[in-house]
């Protein structure tokens, strides 16, 4: 700066030029120690002088600049702060009234505060604090503002404000009185930070606690925290008021001292709660305990407690869990063993009886079948020969009554294995009518005999389908229509009705004979009881409709018969409708092929429950640009596959022929199949049965019952997914 210096007195000589005269600016200085400085110099010419004389005056403004300096950053601090910064005046006291008419005025607020409020530079400058109260603010709050303001103390406090837009908002405002260099205050400054979703927060929480407390307020049995530190200790931070219904304690000493509780253990199971309370705090599994406490008066009762641990960062292990009591419990427990050990004695001992039953009935089977080999056969080859006539009908006597015992035992070997269980029932899809023509055909050759019409126009003309036991719903259909013929009159009447009923088909055989009176119905299916057609000359044992009711028992259905003396009489019999699995197939495929060119997906659903492909239809019927083809059969469904290779196969894997598991194996291994997307929808929740689904090939494994949303979902992202990929591959 010195050679500046001579450069322009030399210009201010020569010229009379000098471009810092007149002006203020500020120099580097140095004192005489050295230290720098900052200085203000004047340069003012004397007016008249000759030679030109000049006025210099020099001013240290170092204090100033770094005071200016210091304000800059605050600024810049203020300027760019997350937190919001509001500066005011500062104003006595005895300014401040109670309505807010006068009082410190905003001179300053960063941008964080506009944004905050809403407000605008211009709406705030000049204004007082209080524009942003209203009638939430808490006169607590206020009261505290006030006193800081009274005292020029810092205060720092939570209240709500509310934005330019009249939205309430909840500040955290730290508030400091600013000094001069006299100690005079001159500002206030105000930290502000929006704390409303804090607030939230913890109302929600103690809102949380609050309800917890009620929930274990009313919880039966002690809600607890155990803590465990790293040395060893416990306590217990929390119990409810369940301990005194527990322990008979109240809640304070077990908080002061855990020992309490622990004290309380029987001697009996005291090495086991240590062994289980430590194992769950070394592996930090829940912890599950069962045994007796001792109460006051050596009286003791049976608790079981449940815990889930968790670490904390100090090394300690909570338990948060309940303790109750579970004596009644443990007395019913001890009671239904008891009764269990007493069921057990008793089924052994049916077995036994029915094992005993079994043999005895199966030895005198045995044991009558072999004469009466010997009566049928050799009576038999008497008939053949040439008899006398009163021989000959004492012949046909001895086979009669023969055959009539046979068929005796057959039928009580069958109540037998009824009874006993033995009796495999299975479920299969039976045509009605074909069924029922059937056994009228079996019975017409004995209906002849005694002029009998059976009226068979229901049963040529239905097509109706049910579930049944196919060979024991005809056994019990012969019994019923046989019975029809014998006991009604010459010339007589009998037809055969098939109804859908709901979802259920009624079978009906109704006769024009005698009928039964009211009070003997109920002894229809007694074993041997033919009320009195014993002396009626009419053959029978009385025991198949004993045997048909028990077999309607067991496809889960009962015979139910409606008759009136003189009128005649009609057996019926309830069983699950079902569908034709071949015309629902035919049907279906072309109605599907009328309407394919409107639709963009095919998808194959193959399910023999008939509910369940109900059900399907149902839900794709809402989505017209997917068209349904079915199978109940799992050939017929890989066969559909192959044919119309459609977008997605739907498979059950229980299906009549073959396993779904199959089906899926051979659509995989097939060239035309494999790329087709499969889902499975099974009642098998199984994880390993879904593994081996997925690992097979399937795309999804959807449980039954449906969650509706999940199996459009995976339906529409494998559609879509795989329509992706189809497009692609034909680019």
């Amino acid at each position: 700066l010195r050679g500046a210096h001579t450069a322009g007195l030399r210009h201010l000589k020569e010229t009379g030029e000098g471009p810092i005269l007149g002006q203020r600016i500020e120099l580097p200085g140095m004192r005489s120690d050295g230290s720098e400085i900052t200085i203000e110099l004047a340069v003012v010419p004397i007016p008249g002088s000759d030679p030109p004389l000049y006025t210099g005056h020099v001013r240290d403004i170092s204090q100033r600049r770094a005071f200016e300096e210091r304000l800059r950053l605050l600024e810049s601090v203020a300027v760019n702060a997350n937190d919001a910064v509001l500066i005011t005046e500062a104003v006595p006291f005895a300014e401040l009234s109670e309505n807010g008419e006068v009082g410190p005025r905003i001179i300053y607020a960063n941008e964080t505060f506009l944004n905050m409020t809403g407000y605008g530079l211009t709406d705030v400058i000049g204004e007082s604090p209080l524009i942003f109260q209203g009638p939430g603010t808490s006169a607590r709050s206020r009261a505290r503002i006030r006193n800081a303001l009274k005292k020029m103390r810092s205060v720092v406090v939570e209240t709500l404000n509310y934005k330019k837009d009249g939205t309430p908002f909840w500040i955290e405002l730290s508030l400091t009185p600013i000094a001069n260099e006299q100690g005079t205050y001159t500002h206030w400054v105000s930290i502000q930070r929006d704390i409303t979703e804090r607030k939230k927060t913890l109302d929600a929480l103690r809102e949380s606690q609050q309800r917890f407390q009620g929930i274990a307020a009313n919880v039966p049995g002690m809600v607890y925290e155990l803590k465990m530190t790293p040395d060893g200790h416990f306590s217990f931070p929390f119990v409810n008021e369940g301990c005194r219904e527990i322990y008979h304690l109240e809640p304070e000493p077990i908080l002061r001292d855990a020992g309490v509780i622990m004290n309380c253990i029987h001697p009996d199971h005291a090495q086991d709660f240590s062994v289980s309370i430590m194992t769950s705090a070394q592996t930090m599994q829940p912890w599950e305990w069962e045994g007796r406490i001792l109460l006051p008066g050596e009286t003791t009762k049976w608790v079981r407690g449940n815990s889930r641990p968790t670490r904390q960062e100090d090394g300690s292990i909570v338990w948060d869990g309940i303790i109750f009591d579970v004596t009644q419990h443990k007395v019913e427990e001890e009671q239904l063993q008891s009764a269990r050990i007493e069921a057990e004695h008793a089924r052994e001992e049916a077995e036994r009886a029915n094992l005993a039953k079994s043999e005895f009935l199966s030895r005198m089977s045995h044991e009558l079948r072999t004469p009466l080999n010997a009566i049928l056969g050799f009576g038999q080859l008497l008939e053949m020969s040439d008899l006398k006539e009163e021989d000959a009908q004492s012949t046909e006597q001895i086979i009669k009554a023969g055959r009539h015992l046979l068929n005796l035992i057959n039928e009580v070997l069958d109540i037998a294995r009824i009874e006993s269980g033995k009796l495999a029932i299975s479920s299969e899809t039976v045509g009605a009518g074909e069924l029922a023509l059937e056994v009228m055909d079996l019975v017409r050759p004995l209906a002849a005999t005694r002029s009998i019409t059976i009226d068979d126009h229901q049963a040529r003309e239905s097509k109706v389908h049910l579930t049944a036991d196919r060979q024991r719903l005809k056994q019990i259909l012969l019994n019923l229509v046989s019975n029809s013929v014998k006991y009604n009159h010459e010339g007589g009447k009998i037809s055969f009705s098939i109804q859908e009923v709901d979802d259920r088909v009624r079978l009906s055989v109704s006769d024009n004979g005698p009928g039964i009176r009211d009070e003997d119905v109920e002894r229809l299916w007694l074993p041997f009881e033919r009320l009195g057609a014993e002396n009626s000359g009419i053959e029978g044992t009385g025991v198949g409709l004993a045997v048909s009711q028990q077999l309607a028992k067991a496809m889960g259905t009962i015979l139910r018969v409606q008759s009136e003396v003189g009128r005649g009489s009609v057996f019926s019999i309830d069983l699950p409708r079902a569908e034709d699995p071949h015309a629902v197939h035919h049907e279906a495929a072309e109605e599907e092929v009328m309407t394919m060119s409107s639709t963009r997906f095919v998808v194959l659903y193959i399910e023999d429950n008939p509910s369940n492909l109900h059900l399907v239809q149902r839900l794709l019927s809402r989505r017209p640009e997917i068209r349904l083809l079915s199978a109940m059969q799992g050939e017929l469904g890989y066969e559909l596959a192959r044919m119309h290779c459609p977008d997605l196969i739907l498979l059950d894997l229980h299906l009549p022929d073959v396993s779904g598991l199959e089906v899926l194996l051979r659509l995989q291994g097939n060239t035309g199949t494999k790329s087709i997307p499969i889902v499975v929808l099974s009642a098998d929740a199984t994880p390993g049965q879904a593994r081996r689904a997925v690992d097979a090939g399937a795309k999804a494994y959807l449980t039954k019952p449906l969650e509706v949303r999940q199996f459009f979902d995976t339906l529409d992202r494998i559609l879509i997914q795989n329509g992706d990929e189809n497009g692609m591959k034909s680019e």
